[in-house]
């Protein structure tokens, strides 16, 4: 007899902090344009400027952190839809950012 065990992940999570720093370097052009993303959408939201690269810089590493530490404690419902699961570990994740307070994240 033969058994196959298939994994059904709703969502990967990549613990930078371990990794080689070459191999960290590939994930950063994924991690800064998320971070772009999130800024850009609260740019428009509160009609801000533009923040500087040591800005973009320390909130892409809090949110890397923040998402990882979000998924190792996930202990939400899975989703028939995993994009409803990625999407509630995100709102999470981010909520724990310091960083997001108006006056902080864009000058």
């Amino acid at each position: 007899m033969q058994k196959w065990y298939v994994s059904n992940p709703q969502a990967f999570i990549v613990d930078r902090d371990p990794l080689r720093n070459d191999i960290r370097r590939y994930f950063m052009p994924m991690d800064i344009e998320r971070t772009r993303g999130v800024v850009a959408c609260l740019s428009v939201l509160k009609d801000n400027g533009t923040p500087s690269t040591r800005q973009m810089e320390n909130l892409t590493r809090q949110i890397c952190t923040a998402l990882v530490k979000t998924a190792r404690d996930y202990d939400g419902p899975l989703e028939d839809d995993p994009e409803r699961t990625i999407h509630r570990l995100y709102v999470r994740a981010f909520r724990q950012l310091e960083i997001l307070a108006p006056d902080q994240i864009i000058a």
